[in-house]
């Protein structure tokens, strides 16, 4: 099962795809549009960029890192390390600066010379009768008009049904960009239990294994719609049971949720010091793979020297209640990954 970042952004390729053929036709070649789409797609969803022009739009950044591609499959061309019609190099990028507008990256509503994705048809129409004289039957620009709206829609329909009116996230606010997530219900249990017991129950050890596949899908649907604006800064912490290192089939399918790199760059997973101490080699091993660990402090960690062994934590939290909090404290401005709770 791929998780919901790994699909949206196939069907996205999907998509991209599907719009170049129809507007190329004949002209399509699979090797440079394939090419294109990587970097956007490298651009738009994972925030890589190799262009030497900054910007600080992101559509800017997007399209430079196009611009880039495509200098580099000129100078391929040139030294005919690739065969192919120069036209498609120069025209797919192009057709890139219409696709911001089907992927969200650029809404009609904000720009001063598009009043409609009609419009953004028609323009494509004109580039591939220009360019590539494409004889265009009449109905051309209303089925790629219906076929662009409707993938739109899918879209949206498949980011919604991901929603659940059971559960939903508190977000508490610990640092710029960094959030603790507390998964939350609204489950209706009977008269005959408190609301005490429901909790308990839902703090078990079993269900919290099964309550953070929840969690993390519902942070990966926030992590998705943060990418969707642009926004790569915003990092989520969220609670990592350790008791699923002995439950290999539940520990894999819990992680593929988030294996995705995106994913991974947003959401840190929190353990305590304790746990790392007991389980440090199989949590190595996970950040080896670019899983992102945050670490929360207690008093079990009692040597201060140690902190320079807790580096490779994106973020260490510092409770006030602990023994070592003080002296601890006074370490933030050498070790920047610390934050207080």
């Amino acid at each position: 099962m791929n998780n919901l970042m790994d699909e949206y952004i196939e069907f996205t390729k999907k998509n991209l795809r599907k719009y170049m053929k129809i507007i190329f036709e004949k002209y399509y070649d699979n090797i440079v549009i394939d090419e294109y789409i990587k970097t956007y797609i490298n651009a738009r969803y994972y925030n890589i960029t190799h262009s030497e022009v900054v910007s600080r739009a992101f559509f800017k950044r997007i399209l430079n890192e196009l611009e880039y591609k495509k200098e580099i499959l000129e100078r391929k061309l040139q030294k005919e390390e690739i065969k192919a019609d120069e036209r498609i190099i120069e025209n797919a990028e192009k057709v890139f600066e219409y696709i911001l507008f089907f992927d969200n990256v650029r809404k009609v509503d904000n720009f001063k010379t598009i009043n409609s994705i009609k419009e953004v048809v028609k323009n494509l129409t004109i580039l591939r009768n220009e360019k590539f004289k494409i004889k265009t039957k009449d109905d051309f620009e209303d089925k790629l008009y219906k076929q662009i709206v409707d993938d739109m829609l899918a879209k949206e329909i498949y980011l919604e049904k991901f929603e659940d009116d059971k559960f939903y996230l508190e977000m508490q606010n610990a640092k710029e960009n960094i959030y603790y997530a507390t998964l939350l219900n609204n489950i209706k249990v009977s008269e005959n239990y408190s609301e005490r017991a429901k909790d308990k129950a839902f703090s078990s050890k079993i269900v919290a294994e099964d309550k953070i596949k929840i969690e993390y899908i519902l942070l990966s649907i926030i992590s998705l719609k943060d990418i969707l604006s642009g926004n790569f800064d915003d990092v989520y912490i969220s609670r990592f049971e350790c008791s699923l290192f002995k439950k290999e089939k539940k520990l894999e399918s819990t992680l593929n949720l988030i294996d995705n790199q995106a994913l991974k760059e947003k959401i840190n997973l929190n353990i305590t010091y304790e746990e790392y101490v007991t389980y440090n080699k199989k949590i190595n091993e996970l950040i080896g793979q670019g899983y992102k660990f945050c670490i929360t402090l207690d008093n079990t960690f009692k040597d201060i020297e140690k902190l320079e062994n807790l580096k490779i934590f994106n973020i260490v939290i510092l409770p006030k209640e602990i023994r070592q909090y003080n002296e601890i404290s006074r370490k933030k401005k050498i070790y920047k990954n610390i934050i207080e709770k």
